[in-house]
């Protein structure tokens, strides 16, 4: 079973073709800020994944952006390269079974 934690804030990784976007939100609030993201974009955008952060959820995301600063794009955005990917793929887990 999974436990809920919607006010934990949380790393996301939201996919727009050949891009991924690094954030920070509140758990509770991901799939909102998705659709923030999504109303100004044409392309259908997917949450790859987040990072639960229990605390310095501000830290975590600018060691991120530097840990990757070599793939930046502009606003956040980040070329989707495999060392992202398989970043993604060994820390970030699915949302959803924490929001139910």
């Amino acid at each position: 079973m999974f436990e809920k934690l919607e006010s934990d804030s949380v790393i996301y990784f939201i996919a727009c073709k050949d891009f991924i976007k690094i954030g920070r939100c509140k758990l509770r609030n991901l799939f909102g800020r998705k659709a923030q993201l999504q109303h100004t974009n044409p392309v259908k955008l997917k949450i790859l994944g987040v990072i639960i952060c229990k605390s310095e959820v501000d830290k975590k995301e600018r060691d991120l952006h530097k840990r990757f600063k070599d793939l930046k794009h502009p606003n956040k955005w980040f070329r989707k390269k495999p060392e992202l990917l398989d970043y993604i793929a060994e820390h970030a887990v699915d949302p959803k079974p924490y929001l139910t």
